[in-house]
């Protein structure tokens, strides 16, 4: 009988690592609105699609918008963090995804 090639430690680890990692971060694609694309996205493509979010939950904008909606124009404290909370996820995608580096190591443990 024939047996199959063991894993070796280090890709046991290395495998791991990047499963652990895929399990504890976001999906990029998804934040900017790019699910049907994922990979074959375009960098034109990540740019449209992170100057689209960016006007709509940048927190000076999104902010003031909500405070609108509000009957003292004043925007309660946890919906002006989520907003801000929210950009930061959009430009951390953005960053991730421009970086030749960072978008193959995310395509690589993409499911």
């Amino acid at each position: 009988p024939t047996r199959t090639p063991r894993s070796t430690p280090v890709e046991d680890a290395s495998w791991r690592l990047k499963k652990m990692v895929a399990e504890h971060s976001e999906d990029h694609y998804e934040c900017l609105e790019l699910s049907d694309l994922r990979w074959r996205a375009t960098e034109d493509d990540i740019k449209k699609a992170f100057r689209r979010m960016s006007l709509l939950y940048h927190p000076d904008k999104a902010t003031s918008a909500a405070a609108a909606e509000e009957e003292d124009n004043k925007v309660p404290e946890h919906v002006a963090e989520e907003i801000e909370e929210r950009f930061k996820r959009i430009r951390k995608s953005y960053d991730v995804l421009m970086d030749r580096k960072k978008r193959a190591a995310f395509d690589s443990i993409d499911g």
